[in-house]
């Protein structure tokens, strides 16, 4: 019998490991390795409508409370306030304190805080609204004849006001939730590209059945792209916010 260190022997273990590692199909040829694209559990919301009050910290009420105190901080897309100092439109690092009041920041987390002299009312956004972060890249090729896997926690306000969470692939919508009357979402969508250059997405990524139409996309994958994310909302005194987003990529 052949020992332990025999040569055959140890092509044998190395390449039972390589199946077992993934490495390798079932019939010898070479598996290619789940990519990770995206795991991000920073938290991007819109925020309701709301009330900019005075001083250095504590100084923004929602009008409609989030569901906890989302101390750790969170990016919201806030209307234009026409406080002293006046903030655009836009993405605010915001802390909050309790569920109502929170503390707008200038730049982002390690920044410093608004010191409001005047403040002024604001009012939720109802259009749609790319989240901050860096588009997500994917590689000139790298999807192949593959597909990529998307999921995401959502939690929003209940009221049947619809909240929409969408990804796009190269700017073009792929993935879309139309969410309402529930507290939390779980979003799971599948990204197949079916050839170079025509994509085929779901028109709800919802977890469960649904008669939305599927979505397609014409990116040309051979190239490189992005994946982007966007909420939006119908009425102006809700609130809707990305909790967690992942993204992987399976080569065929």
């Amino acid at each position: 019998m052949a020992g332990p260190f025999t040569t055959g022997r140890l092509a044998d273990l190395i390449d039972a490991f390589g199946r077992y590692a993934g490495k390798k199909n079932n019939d010898g040829t070479e598996q290619l390795a789940v990519v990770q694209l995206d795991n991000d559990t920073t938290s991007y919301g819109i925020a309701p409508t709301g009330t900019v009050g005075t001083g250095a910290s504590a100084h923004w009420t929602a009008g409609t409370v989030f569901d906890r105190i989302r101390s750790e901080g969170m990016w919201l897309y806030i209307g234009a306030v026409a406080s002293t100092p006046a903030l655009s439109a836009g993405w605010y690092w915001v802390v909050m304190s309790t569920t109502a009041i929170g503390t707008i920041y200038t730049a982002g987390p390690g920044s410093a805080p608004f010191n409001f002299s005047a403040g002024a009312a604001n009012t939720g956004v109802t259009t749609e609204q790319v989240l901050p972060k860096a588009p997500v890249p994917i590689a000139a090729g790298a999807m192949g004849a593959g597909t990529v896997s998307v999921s995401a926690q959502v939690e929003l306000n209940v009221t049947a006001g619809t909240r929409t969470a969408k990804v796009k692939i190269g700017g073009t919508n792929i993935l879309s939730g139309a969410i309402s009357n529930q507290h939390t979402a779980v979003l799971l969508g599948e990204i197949s590209n079916k050839t170079s250059a025509i994509q085929v997405g779901q028109g709800s990524w919802l977890i469960g059945t649904s008669a939305a139409t599927t979505l397609t996309a014409a990116i040309d994958t051979t190239q490189a792209t992005t994946l982007t994310y966007s909420l939006q909302m119908a009425a102006a005194t809700d609130w809707v916010i990305f909790e967690r987003i992942g993204a992987v990529l399976r080569p065929a």
